[in-house]
């Protein structure tokens, strides 16, 4: 019956794929193409999202004009979206056709006047896309045409292969495993950088290959079912010249897997419910498993249970239907799951297939996890490659996390909100209240020698004339727009009154590599913030120069950035709002410090100053180390530190870990906290 199951979902998946004119990789065909410059390639990729849409990348290169490079997330909708042409801000809208027609139109982001249009329609029976692309001033419209990428040929485990690349190049390769079964391969880019993905048998995307596009980088395909598999190599902006892919030998899933004990072991935590299904199945109840189903595919999971003579805690049990091939399965909960692996692996029920593990979790608790089938049960580098491609949401758990339109199930993760977890009222839009405007900006930074992309919220009714606003300045912008709803959140607060109207400047990171660079405790970056942002936002928002006004808010690295950048310039921030600050962090050699908690002790050694707190952190950012590197250690002796020092400060702690899931709920407590007009926490 499972076996039934999967087999059908696969066939309905893979006649959806099908049936799609426009899903997969398109080749530029130069011959049949129009252009004012000659045009020596070029590539499309078309993915569908859940919703109906698309994710399609557009690039042409030309033998002497620039690049043509085009990312949109074409939605039907009517929603627009930002991103630039030419170097030219420009939001666009999308409408479909016909169902093989659809059109893209970009304006102006500061004048709403289209500046280009794009009609893309797909010929399934000659395998070619057409785009006829019109300028603001450009008539009759050019056409370019791109030719379906044909199928790629089955590769040879053990062997390696060389292959050119270049910019708008696409490649893609099959290979054949059977359920369980796993392929490790390497990809090395030669003189600039390689994307790809990996695809299942019904043509979806499974995973993107993670790491830098320039690096060497292992990665692993692991089969849940039966099928051939395909990976799509492809360029980017910067693309490599030529490329190896070094194929590794398959490996068996009983040779990388270590199977579950034969015998059920006894768990340190009893769920009744499983106690209850365990007598029915040893009772010889041959349709116990399936009510079992049912009832979990009504109800979702996982179980939740109250403990008798515990008041403190919920048993928590995860489960997941195996098959044959489940040879184990890893709660992936951290720190924990990393620290303690037998106590989070699964045990199977008997011979049912009926995974479960039991865990008896502190009440109010808000968290994310993953499920990992046929783990390798370690936690070193070679494990963490295979796990990539193993670990996934729990498909029986309908609450999902850092889900989005494009992501597949490796790539988000479940979430767990127990019935008394602490409220987040504010995170949902709400109808009738009215929203504020987000402009999108860049500010060049002589200070950094970089350029930082900045989201503007101004709250409904603002005015460039009249009293000044205050000031929030949050870090790592993208998510504080989409994990944290910080709009919305603002929107709430100021219909309820319960904060004067704010306008808030987040901040973006360049890159990854830049943002470890100039969060932790960094002169240059809180200068930036002082002498170069502050004034810039001044100049062009009614805002406040009153320091008890301003707020600087940021997690993680983002928090302790905010509590060194009112430890250096509390002439300009005056309130200090820190989520789970990573006060485990040390300044570099030749400082003198070497220890964790950095910041700690120059407040220790600095004058008290004109400023408030509000700070959190997680009780399950723990240190089980003992290294001092985690979380809620640190924040602790730093809120010791700020009392002892004399200061205002709101501490409080959630219980979950260091995830956006507390986060989005615990900024708006700090908000009130700061700066609310009852000035008291939620």
């Amino acid at each position: 019956m499972r076996f039934a199951v999967i087999v059908a979902g696969i066939l309905a998946v893979t006649g959806a794929w099908a049936d799609d004119p426009f899903a997969g990789d398109w080749k530029l065909n130069p011959a049949k193409s129009e252009f004012k410059d000659a045009a020596k390639g070029g590539r499309v990729l078309i993915e569908p999202d859940n919703t109906g849409g698309y994710r399609q990348l557009y690039e042409v290169i030309f033998e002497t004009a620039p690049a043509l490079r085009l990312t949109s997330h074409v939605q039907f909708n009517g929603t627009a979206e930002d991103s630039a042409l030419n170097g030219q801000d420009v939001r666009y809208t999308s409408r479909r056709i016909d169902a093989n027609t659809f059109e893209i139109a970009y304006r102006d982001r500061g004048t709403g006047q289209i500046v280009r249009t794009m009609r893309f329609s797909a010929e399934p029976q000659d395998h070619t896309l057409i785009v006829l692309s019109s300028d603001a001033n450009t008539a009759p419209a050019r056409r370019v045409v791109f030719d379906k990428l044909t199928e790629g040929p089955l590769l040879e485990p053990g062997k390696t292969i060389e292959q050119t690349f270049g910019p708008g190049a696409v490649y893609e390769y099959r290979i054949r495993l059977q359920a369980g079964e796993y392929w490790p391969g390497r990809i090395e880019p030669k003189g600039g950088g390689v994307n790809g993905a990996l695809y299942g048998p019904d043509g979806a995307r499974l995973y993107n290959l993670n790491g830098p596009a320039a690096e060497s980088r292992s990665f692993g395909l692991e089969a849940p079912i039966a099928g051939i598999y395909r990976i799509a190599l492809r360029s980017p902006a910067e693309a490599a010249k030529s490329f190896s892919l070094g194929m590794e030998s398959i490996i068996p899933a009983e040779k990388r897997v270590p199977a579950a004990p034969a015998k059920e072991p006894k768990q340190k935590f009893a769920s009744p419910r499983m106690a209850a299904l365990r007598k029915e199945v040893e009772a010889g109840n041959r349709d116990a498993v399936a009510a079992f189903w049912r009832e979990i595919e009504k109800e979702g999971a996982p179980i939740f249970e109250r403990p008798a003579g515990n008041d403190h805690d919920e048993l928590v049990t995860f489960l997941w239907r195996g098959g044959t091939a489940t040879r184990n399965v890893l709660v992936l909960w951290f720190p924990y799951a990393a620290a303690k692996v037998a106590d989070y692996a699964m045990v199977n029920l008997g011979s049912t297939g009926v995974w479960y593990r039991t865990l008896a979790i502190r009440r109010g608790a808000r968290f994310a996890y993953q499920l990992s089938p046929n783990d390798p049960m370690e936690f070193d580098q070679e494990a963490s490659v295979q796990r990539a491609v193993t670990a996934q949401a729990d498909p029986l758990n309908p609450h999902k996390w850092f889900d989005g339109p494009f992501n597949t199930r490796f790539e988000y993760q479940s979430a767990v909100e127990m019935p008394d977890a602490r409220p987040q009222p504010y995170i949902a839009r709400r109808e009738g209240v009215p929203a504020g405007k987000i402009d999108k900006s860049r500010i060049k930074s002589a200070l950094l020698g970089n350029e930082h992309e900045l989201s503007i919220y101004t709250p409904p009714g603002y005015r460039k004339d009249g009293p000044p606003n205050g000031l929030l300045v949050v870090f790592d912008e993208s998510a504080y727009l989409n994990l944290v709803p910080t709009p919305i959140i603002l929107d709430n607060l100021l219909a309820e009154k319960k904060i004067p109207p704010m306008v808030a400047v987040l901040i973006a990171n360049p890159n990854q590599e830049t943002r470890t660079r100039e969060l932790p405790p960094n002169p240059k970056f809180a200068d930036f913030l002082n002498n170069e942002l502050v004034p810039w936002v001044r100049q062009n928002y009614n805002v406040t120069s009153d320091p008890a006004k301003v707020v600087v808010a940021g997690s993680s690295f983002g928090g302790i950035a905010s509590v060194y950048a009112g430890l250096r310039h509390p002439e300009t921030f005056g309130n200090i709002l820190c989520q789970s600050g990573s006060f485990w962090w040390a300044a570099p050699k030749p400082e003198p410090y070497t220890e964790p908690n950095f910041l700690a002790k120059e407040f220790v050694r600095s004058p008290k100053l004109p400023l408030r707190f509000y700070m959190d952190a997680g009780s399950f950012e723990v240190d089980l180390s003992g290294a001092g590197g985690s979380i809620l250690e640190p924040s602790r002796h730093m809120r010791d530190v700020l009392l002892a020092k004399g200061y205002e400060v709101h501490y409080q702690e959630n219980v979950g870990g260091h995830d956006y899931l507390s986060w989005r709920g615990s900024l708006a407590d700090g908000l009130l906290a700061l700066v609310g007009t009852s000035k008291t926490v939620n």
